[in-house]
């Protein structure tokens, strides 16, 4: 055999040798990408949830005062029986007899629900009327739905009042 025929098998072997070790680097390579790839996803994800966690709490502190301004204005089911019970309590305050003669939530869709009430005020009508006046300057979302006054003499007065308060869902 000659040199140059030796020669060119270990070129050739060395070739293969060298072109097996470039393919298994770039899979490696690849591989590696993959891998890298799927963990930088998984820390962008991560570190998404992280600035949304961050963003929903500061927007949670600024909101504190507002929310808590609302608070005031809605009724929540925490507070509706004292709510009536205040209601009650003037009323007998004012000089009238109050009937509350039905009392329903009416689901509606986003934060707040609607609590309709539906009262008897009988009375001398003075005090029917001044009742009627606390019924409409309520310190909460409200407003009244329906209104029939009867004149039963000459100065008693029996009104139906159908009031709409607005009723949180939530007590935050």
């Amino acid at each position: 055999m000659s040199k140059i025929y030796i020669i060119s098998i270990i070129a050739l072997i060395f070739l293969c040798v060298a072109a097996t070790a470039l393919g298994w680097f770039l899979y490696t390579v690849s591989a590696s990408g993959v891998e890298l790839t799927q963990k930088m996803e998984l820390i962008a994800d991560r570190n998404a949830k992280v600035k949304m966690h961050t963003e929903l709490s500061r927007l949670i502190e600024r909101t504190q005062t507002a929310r808590t301004q609302l608070s005031r204005y809605v009724l929540t089911e925490d507070n509706t029986s004292s709510f009536l019970t205040s209601i009650e309590q003037t009323g007998r305050a004012v000089g009238v007899e109050l009937i509350t003669r039905s009392l329903q939530v009416v689901p509606q869709e986003g934060k707040f629900d609607s609590l309709m009430i539906e009262f008897t005020v009988e009375g001398r009508s003075d005090a029917v009327r001044a009742m009627l006046l606390v019924f409409e300057s309520l310190p909460y979302h409200s407003q009244v739905e329906t209104l029939t006054l009867i004149k039963e003499d000459a100065d008693r007065v029996s009104a139906e009042v159908g009031l709409k308060v607005t009723l949180g869902k939530y007590d935050e």
